[in-house]
């Protein structure tokens, strides 16, 4: 059993695997930003439609609750296309072994 066909990364030069290693470790850090950006953008939006340019706090209520439903409701499409996705290739694969 050779560890290079296992970890095929360890024929890569130290500095690539250096760097693998560093953007993998940051990755939750540069998602969490990512995704503040996200909410911050979208409480924005709703905080302007809401008539946000007068300051109250019936406008900052309603931003908040719009914010959660528009990521809530894409959260859900974008869960359904992924499901929806793996149920056909489930369907694929199975209609497959039936067939042989």
């Amino acid at each position: 059993m050779h560890v290079d066909s296992h970890f095929p990364i360890v024929k890569e030069p130290t500095v690539k695997i250096k760097s693998t290693v560093s953007d993998y470790a940051k990755l939750p850090l540069r998602m969490a930003g990512d995704s503040k950006d996200y909410l911050y953008n979208v409480y924005s939006n709703e905080y302007r439609k809401a008539g946000g340019d007068k300051g109250g706090l019936v406008a900052r209520g309603k931003a908040s609750v719009t914010t959660s439903l528009v990521v809530t409701s894409e959260l859900l499409a974008w869960l359904g296309s992924y499901l929806g996705k793996k149920k056909e290739q489930a369907k694929d694969a199975a209609n497959d072994k039936a067939n042989n």
